[in-house]
């Protein structure tokens, strides 16, 4: 039996059963193959977002449907706990990647610094730092050293007026504000360079 290609028009023989079966009659799997990726890219495919990339539907869905997301997330963790903790372990290259990428942000440096003051005494409150920085401002407008009043507002050092290996803490009874000269200066002395002010 012959019939036409319906891609490129080439008359070719077939038997009759495949006719029947077939929807689209074409002479050579080529004319196949540029049939179907006619009926599957672009606006024929029935998954087709508007030429809209996948990660950023995926975004805007999340966006639309916040509440939707964060239970189908909720129940996620429920039934796999110990996914996470897994994944860390066996990419701990790109863990450690991604940490020292986001320690070089603001948020990142603000943290690290509190992280640190933890670390190294046994108590403390980060509000206590907070109301040392309020109170400096209050007197000198900007984050200025206490020893030689310079403007240190986007590197200083929070100075333990007693040392950590003395036995100092984290109270703001015990911290001050140093340019990073003069805390290497101060060294382990127990020094205050602060005013009657605090």
């Amino acid at each position: 039996m012959n019939l036409s290609c319906i891609e490129c028009g080439e008359e070719f023989k077939t038997f009759p059963c495949r006719v029947r079966v077939a929807k689209n009659h074409t002479c050579s799997k080529k004319c196949a193959g540029k049939i179907h990726s006619k009926n599957t890219t672009g606006s024929n495919n029935p998954n087709w977002r508007g030429g809209i990339p996948i990660s950023e539907s995926t975004k805007n869905w999340k966006d639309n449907h916040r509440e939707q997301w964060l239970a189908y997330m909720k129940k996620w963790r429920e039934d796999n706990p110990d996914y996470q903790k897994v994944w860390q372990k066996e990419n701990r290259k790109k863990c450690n990647k991604y940490h020292s990428k986001w320690l070089k942000t603001e948020n990142g440096k603000i943290r690290r610094k509190y992280n640190d003051l933890n670390r190294r005494a046994p108590y403390g409150s980060k509000d206590d730092i907070i109301f040392l920085e309020i109170q400096n401002r209050k007197q000198h407008a900007l984050l200025t050293c206490e020893s030689c009043y310079k403007v240190v507002e986007n590197g200083y050092h929070l100075d333990h007026i007693i040392p950590v290996v003395l036995g100092g803490n984290n109270k703001k009874d015990n911290l001050q504000i140093l340019c990073p000269p003069c805390n290497m200066e101060k060294g382990k002395n127990a020094i205050d360079f602060r005013n009657e002010y605090y």
